[in-house]
């Protein structure tokens, strides 16, 4: 379980790797791969595109997941709903009055130790940080999301601190929510999240958890060292990994 990584984008969206040579490293290197292309924004957007990567994904033989936006309405056709292994959700812009705030330059910036300036429009970071807590709450009340994305990988961090952004109310609201609606929390090799006090709250609330690299090329595939190693620290069991399966309507709690 522990050789697993569920978020990696292919050629169908920002990655630089076709899920073909994806899957022939996951069988070389014994990995439980997935796809999770961005979609909608980035990635397939039609249906005839959508049925183009789940075919290729089927043909590949790796897991099929997409990455959906939580900053926005997101109205996937139901047959790819149905047909998925599972869908990834994490928050990739904030909409406002006057337009949206992309984070994609704050992802690039963090991924590379670039510098990063906080944007005016997002106004005070603690204000627009909870503003965002509450959209991701309640998305995963309404939205067919198996798996919440790098959920405190944003913008008002470089102001605010990886960590000490996320106060401990922070922390239990996006919780709860997860665990209350059947959502694993993934912990991403990528970003090296979401950290340490969080993850022990979480797993003191009996979430569940699933391992990503968030990869978007070779070097990154298959990082999931930090997972792996809060798995290990946190005594995370097996059973509370989550595991690829077809699509049935969820049991809320």
């Amino acid at each position: 379980m522990l050789h697993q990584d569920l978020h990696i984008h292919s050629t169908f969206s920002d990655g630089r790797m076709a899920p073909d040579e994806i899957s022939d490293r996951a069988r070389s290197e014994s990995f439980s791969a997935g796809l999770a292309d961005h979609c909608l924004f980035y990635g397939p957007k039609t249906d005839e595109s959508f049925r183009k990567y789940m075919d290729a994904v089927r043909a590949s033989g790796l897991y099929m997941g997409l990455e959906i936006d939580l900053g926005r309405p997101v109205d996937l056709p139901s047959f790819i709903v149905r047909e998925l292994d599972y869908i990834i959700g994490s928050v990739h812009h904030f909409a406002l009055d006057t337009g949206q705030v992309l984070f994609s330059p704050y992802f690039k910036a963090r991924r590379f130790g670039a510098p990063y300036e906080f944007p005016r429009e997002l106004g005070d970071p603690r204000g627009s940080l909870n503003a965002i807590r509450d959209i991701i709450v309640a998305r995963l009340e309404t939205d067919p999301v198996d798996i919440l994305g790098h959920a405190t990988v944003l913008p008002s961090c470089v102001l605010l601190g990886d960590e000490q952004a996320f106060d401990r109310d922070w922390n239990a609201r996006v919780i709860r929510a997860a665990v209350g609606n059947g959502v694993a929390i993934e912990i991403s090799g990528l970003w090296k999240a979401p950290h340490r006090e969080f993850l022990e709250m979480a797993v003191d609330a009996g979430a569940g958890f699933a391992l990503g690299s968030d990869a978007h090329d070779d070097r990154g595939l298959f990082n999931i060292e930090y997972p792996v190693k809060m798995v290990r620290e946190l005594g995370i069991p097996e059973s509370r990994l989550f595991v690829p399966h077809a699509r049935e309507p969820r049991v809320r709690r």
